[in-house]
């Protein structure tokens, strides 16, 4: 009867160590004691238990009682101790599962979301990114993206890689706000801030403009900012490329600032070409950074409280 419980003790050798090899380098040896790790080892136990108490047909050595057990031969024992255990199980799960019900993050993050998004009518260009890491944790990236998690509000939300004048984020209480380019490189050379049409340092034409930045930019996941100026007459196309990622994209006339997102691999130059003749945009700042929250919700103010 003794050799069952080799069962239990090989499975948890088993589990303990393949989660220490494969889980523990991320986030701790402590990892590879979580219960809900160990959940195969219930199986394994209930098995293990059979095989020490009673007698398996068709085994090559069958089991016998040495001398009798006052818990094991009192099936009444037997049962209440059952019950017992069995009752402390629903309630350890009930206790466990209450606390999600009773403060539901993510259910108050949904609804936050919805609620913004109620009077969308156009899907709105948004900036992809990871939801708050109580909701889904980083390490299941692409998944924990807001554009894989919300993906039921899809008809309310775009994710382009590139955007004129107009980008949202959700924040992390769910809330959808306009999105600012918080800038890790900076464009250097003849470039203007507040660029304008009559005195332009700087044109966009059919020629590629080789814009140099102050450092260089590893990564996909960035958002370059770009600020031009354009006439009527500069209506047309342009096309921005970053790396090996190239975007073709409107001109519109006015101030503008166009967002583009970055795609794999690394650059320090940012080119720009007209693809219209008889187009030169004025070219004001690039800017590549993160993105971050500003301003209100799309709601409206947000509330005290």
């Amino acid at each position: 009867a003794l050799r069952a419980w080799w069962l239990v003790g090989g499975i948890l050798v088993i589990d303990i160590a393949l989660i220490t090899a494969i889980r523990a380098g991320g986030v701790g040896a402590d990892i590879a004691l979580a219960y809900r790790y160990l959940t195969d080892t219930i199986a394994v136990t209930a098995m293990a238990l059979a095989l020490a108490t009673l007698p398996l047909r068709g085994a090559v050595e069958t089991l016998a009682p040495t001398r009798t057990s006052p818990f094991l031969d009192n099936p009444r024992r037997v049962a209440v101790a059952t019950a017992v255990v069995a009752a402390l199980g629903l309630f350890s799960s009930y206790s466990y599962v209450q606390g999600w019900h009773d403060d539901d993050n993510t259910r108050r993050y949904v609804d936050t979301v919805r609620a913004d998004l109620a009077e969308v009518e156009e899907p709105l260009p948004m900036a992809d990114g990871p939801v708050p890491e109580w909701m889904v944790w980083g390490a299941s990236y692409p998944y924990n993206q807001v554009s894989r998690v919300l993906r039921p509000l899809s008809d309310k939300m775009a994710f382009p890689r590139a955007s004129t004048d107009n980008l949202y984020l959700v924040d992390k209480d769910g809330h959808i706000r306009p999105a600012l380019v918080e800038p890790e490189r900076r464009s250097v050379g003849a470039v203007d801030p507040t660029p304008s049409l009559d005195k332009c340092k700087l044109r966009v034409r059919q020629t590629p403009l080789e814009v140099g930045l102050d450092g260089g930019v590893d990564g996909a996941g960035w958002w370059i900012r770009v600020a031009y100026v354009a006439a009527e007459k500069d209506a047309g196309r342009m096309r921005v490329t970053a790396g090996d990622h190239s975007y073709d994209v409107d001109v519109a006339p006015g101030f503008r600032s166009l967002y583009l997102r970055t795609g794999e691999g690394r650059f320090d130059t940012i080119s720009l070409q007209s693809l219209t003749p008889g187009s030169k945009p004025c070219l004001g700042g690039i800017e590549v950074g993160s993105v971050v929250p500003f301003g209100d919700p799309i709601s409206g103010p947000e509330e005290d409280g």
